[in-house]
């Protein structure tokens, strides 16, 4: 078995999530292990710290000008420093750091948070215009009705995807993957949609048209 004590000051933000895991949300610790047994992880906002031997350690979030930073410093023992990217070993009197994945800097975080924020009103209400205005008024109530079932029933199916992706290879990764795969429901709804404009497909817009003036429809070639 394995016993740990922590030591923080006031302006640490620490929470203890189980007997083996912690996330160190902003300031600096100390963590202290003795005896053997269960392993401990500390998880921060930069990357994470897994101890594979018991030990005292030092753990510090390091906010700078470009960057947010994770600083391990290993007292006694051996532990494991790792993000997204990779990992490093730390031995007793090492020191090491882990930088804040892709976009580390708040800078990056405040320019960027306006473009996803307006990219997403627009998604939503250029989907409801286009679903609406494309039906006709007889079927727009139950097309709607199916459009809104798949919109925000989307959650319960995504969201233990998401959980699953976020805790087997780490929350960054619910980011990403999140962004690829709008990336990839873009493109398959345009290529849907430029095809069922006859824009891909050039022997469509050879075929003769129905155009609807008035009551009666009209053969166009």
């Amino acid at each position: 078995m394995s016993a740990e004590s922590f030591g923080f000051d006031s302006r640490t933000t620490l929470d203890i999530q189980s007997e083996e895991l912690a996330r160190l949300i902003d300031g600096r610790m100390r963590l202290a292990m003795v005896g053997r047994g269960l392993t401990y992880r500390i998880d921060s906002p930069a990357g994470s710290v897994r101890v594979a031997q018991p030990g005292e350690f030092k753990l510090s979030m390091l906010h700078g000008d470009n960057e947010t930073q994770l600083e391990l410093a290993v007292i006694r023992g051996t532990a494991e420093i790792f993000t997204d990217q990779g990992s490093t070993s730390v031995r007793a009197g090492e020191r090491a750091y882990a930088s804040a994945g892709l976009a580390p800097s708040y800078l990056t975080f405040a320019l960027w948070t306006p473009v996803l924020g307006l990219t997403a009103l627009t998604m939503i209400t250029a989907g409801n215009a286009t679903v609406q205005l494309g039906t006709t008024p007889m079927m727009r109530g139950r097309v709607m009705a199916l459009y809104m079932m798949i919109f925000m029933g989307g959650t319960p199916v995504g969201a233990p995807i998401v959980g699953w992706i976020g805790e087997t290879f780490g929350a960054r990764w619910t980011l990403i993957g999140g962004g690829l795969g709008t990336i990839v429901g873009v493109l398959l709804a345009a290529a849907v949609f430029s095809r069922s404009q006859g824009m891909l497909d050039p022997e469509v817009n050879d075929r003769p048209r129905l155009r609807k003036r008035g009551r009666a429809p009209e053969l166009v070639r």
